[in-house]
């Protein structure tokens, strides 16, 4: 036994040290503070296993492709992801773990030192990294994570984000109970810290309706879906994998060295699935209390006896159970001295690249996940059916929201349950016709889900579901003020406004003639900002040019501080992107493209811009081949124009195409850092303008290609999280100004916004 005094004596250590280091803390922050500058990052915590975390190195990955900087703070152990590790945006962080403790410490006293060690660890390492503007941080473990991350991102201003993958308490009561005082203390903790971030988001919709109801905590539900290297595989890959498991496995192994249990190589070359084989299982674990292996030792056991009896015509089986954790040892000593005869169980821990193939080389998934919360979702049948496998899974509340029983796989209560869906999967395999059936159906399924990797859905599933785009205004046209002469100063087309709320957007108008404080301020409430086509010259002091001036710089700044803010230009707006960052100087060419309608000649490397990076086949067809994007402009910006103002670096051109008399023209462009983005042609006018003998295209195909550009807009702006205070939106939304009907009198717009000074005016 241990002294007291010993005790006391490790106490008053840790304590001095923990308080010692507190203070070093503070001073460090507040000279981190004042030297680091504030960039486009994003830290990603994980207080355990990267390489075991799949879904933080999914959101990783996410934002590493939307250009922000990313830092990955967790544990060593696993290999992270390849493409993680080798991402030039991405840095992992690796804390040092706790040290070994002595033996026979209290468990009060050994929990209270892990704790600090981890705080310190934590806050040391959030002090090393470069300095971010967002913190997305995994629960669980919620202690000391939540609190930590919690004060740290309100001391540094940095935007918290909590991704509730489960409870911390629920998982801990597993071993404990519920009553556990520990258990009592971190449900206490988790909640009252959870309200505070600035975000939440969940796995599944169970979860979110009990964070609201019990807790009041709003978050968003981000289905996991598979990463990238999750696909299905020809039989060709399947063979050459297997080939190469058998050289570690030798119950894999065939008759020769170009056969595996599975498949073998016919006399022509072609590879075939062997009429007598074993059927492939795989059990994804990570070995823990949440996944009830009694169920799967049962049932296997019980489907041993019925091969034994020989009935039911059933194949031998080959079940891999990958992953490590705590319970794998003991699991394995019992399933070895069971001394299966027709079942083989290999528990290997597999590199990333093969985890893949192994699910989409199998005849069949089994989940045995029992979820603590009820209200989670199994990741590991996330990539069972992302390689295309069938899968059966434990039942419980809220699996019904991945895997609907009969549909795309099936479920099971207890071990007999999944005994007898065992017998009746496998009985006279492979021909048995109805469970080839019900395979080829839930495959079938499966095809739709895999169409939804991670990066794409995330993409789409931002936090701000009330995106607020500002518009600029300009000053009244030569057109308008002749059919209502001298009555307004500036406007705008309603098709602007028609075409963000078509995306799922508000829209304000942001004045022009305005001093920079204003434009600070509306830029800072807005999630983006839209500059409209029309007809506004770029010299006219107080107008749209010097507005449009004045906002980039502001937005730029923003941009390079990590607050992610989007510009979008449409024809003249996209002049003026390409006027202002040349800083003023006119170098755009005259064009004769009015009433032109075109396909997009896309530059070779335009699928790795932004922009289209994700556009469907369909979208990219349609506007390669069909005369779609409406063009109405008596100026263009070429490639020479970009050259000669020294914007070739600052731009990416994704297409161009040609005027009337064969010039050529750029026609989209985005900015290589920035969220800037700029079009010539005029896509709201495909879906809001019907003025007569304009030849703007309105079938199908042309408002499907138009959406999309409004769709990426709004989409961009949704990942800004800027916000009016206390809902004063609604007296600055477009809804409190007239609108008109301009088209009874031949304006090129149907409806429009036109305001006096007096209208503008604070």
């Amino acid at each position: 036994m241990l002294s007291m005094e010993y005790l006391l004596e490790s106490y008053y250590y840790y304590y001095y040290k923990f308080c010692t280091v507190l203070v070093s803390a503070l001073i460090i922050l507040i000279l981190w503070l004042a030297t680091r500058k504030k960039t486009k990052n994003v830290c990603v915590v994980v207080l355990g296993d990267v390489g075991r975390s799949p879904r933080m190195q999914n959101h990783a990955l996410s934002f590493a492709k939307e250009g922000y900087e990313v830092d990955v703070v967790g544990y060593a152990g696993s290999d992270p992801l390849t493409e993680l590790r080798e991402h030039p945006k991405v840095k992992i962080w690796y804390m040092r773990p706790v040290p070994n403790l002595p033996e026979g410490l209290p468990y009060l006293l050994s929990y209270g030192i892990k704790v600090i060690w981890q705080c310190v660890t934590l806050l040391a390492t959030f002090f090393t990294k470069r300095r971010s503007s967002y913190l997305i941080l995994q629960n669980p473990p919620g202690i000391p994570t939540i609190p930590i991350c919690w004060l740290f991102c309100t001391l540094t201003g940095v935007q918290f984000t909590i991704d509730w993958h489960n409870y911390a308490h629920t998982i801990q009561a597993l071993n404990s109970g519920s009553d556990d005082i520990f258990v009592k203390v971190t449900r206490r903790v988790e909640f009252s810290f959870g309200r505070q971030a600035k975000s939440n988001l969940c796995v599944s919709e169970a979860m979110r309706a009990d964070l609201q109801n019990r807790w009041n905590i709003r978050a968003k539900v981000l289905y996991d879906r598979p990463s990238e290297e999750f696909h299905s595989i020809t039989l060709a890959e399947k063979h050459l994998f297997l080939l190469k498991l058998s050289k570690v496995y030798e119950q894999l192994c065939g008759q020769d060295q170009k056969s595996t249990a599975f498949t073998e190589t016919l006399e022509n070359g072609e590879i075939a699935l062997k009429k007598e084989r074993p059927a492939l299982i795989v059990s994804s674990t990570s070995w823990t209390p949440d996944e009830d292996f009694e169920i799967l030792i049962s049932a296997l056991q019980e489907y041993e006896t019925n091969c034994l009896n020989q009935v039911h015509g059933l194949p031998d089986i080959i079940c891999f159970i990958t992953g490590k954790g705590p319970l794998k040892e003991f699991y394995r000593a019992i399933m070895d001295r069971k001394n299966w005869r027709h079942i083989t169980v290999i528990t290997p821990w597999l590199e990333n690249i093969d985890y893949p193939k192994l699910l989409a080389s199998a005849d069949l998934g089994i989940c045995l996940h029992v979820s603590s919360s009820g209200i989670d979702l199994p990741m590991k049948l996330v990539d069972m059916f992302g390689s295309g496998l069938p899968a059966f899974a434990y039942n419980y509340k809220s699996l019904n929201e991945l895997l609907v029983h009969d549909r795309n796989g099936m479920v099971f209560s207890d071990s007999n349950d999944l005994v007898q869906l065992l017998i009746k999967w496998f009985q006279n395999f492979p021909d048995n016709e109805e469970q080839q059936f019900k395979d080829k159906k839930f495959r079938e399924q499966l095809k739709l889900y895999q169409e939804e990797h991670w990066h794409n859905v995330e993409r789409t599933d931002y936090l701000n579901d009330r995106p607020i785009i500002g518009i600029l205004t300009q000053e009244i046209s030569y057109s308008l003020n002749l059919k209502y002469p001298n009555q307004y100063e500036s406007y705008i087309a309603a098709s602007y406004v028609k075409f963000v709320e078509g995306a799922g957007a508000l829209a304000v108008p942001i004045w022009i003639g305005k001093d920079e404080s204003y434009y600070e301020d509306i830029l800072s409430k807005v999630n983006g900002v839209l500059w409209p086509g029309g007809s506004s010259y770029f010299n006219v002091s107080d107008g749209y040019a010097e507005a449009g001036a004045i906002i980039y710089t502001i937005a730029t700044r923003l941009n390079n501080q990590g607050d992610y803010f989007p510009i979008w230009g449409t024809c003249l707006g996209f002049e003026l992107m390409t006027y202002v960052a040349a800083g003023g100087i006119e170098h755009r060419t005259d064009c004769s493209s009015n009433k032109q309608a075109l396909p997009l000649e896309f530059v070779s490397d335009f699928k790795s811009s932004r922009m289209f990076e994700n556009a469907s086949e369909k979208v990219i067809d349609i506007l390669s081949t069909y005369d779609v994007t409406a063009n109405f402009h008596q100026y263009c910006v070429t490639r020479d124009d970009l050259k000669k103002v020294n914007l070739t670096s600052v731009f990416r051109v994704m297409s161009v195409n040609h005027d009337w008399n064969g010039l050529e023209f750029i026609s989209s462009i985005e900015h290589v850092e920035l969220p800037f983005y700029g079009i010539q042609f005029h896509p709201e006018k495909n879906l809001y303008e019907w003025v007569a003998n304009k030849n703007i295209p309105h079938n199908p195909e042309a408002s499907l290609a138009s959406q999309y550009f409004a769709n990426f807009f709004v989409n961009e702006a949704r990942k800004n999280s800027h916000s009016f205070p206390n809902g004063t939106d609604l007296d600055e939304l477009i809804y409190n100004y007239q609108i008109t009907f301009t088209g009874r009198k031949n304006s090129s717009f149907m409806q429009t916004y036109m305001f006096t000074n007096l209208t503008t005016t604070d």
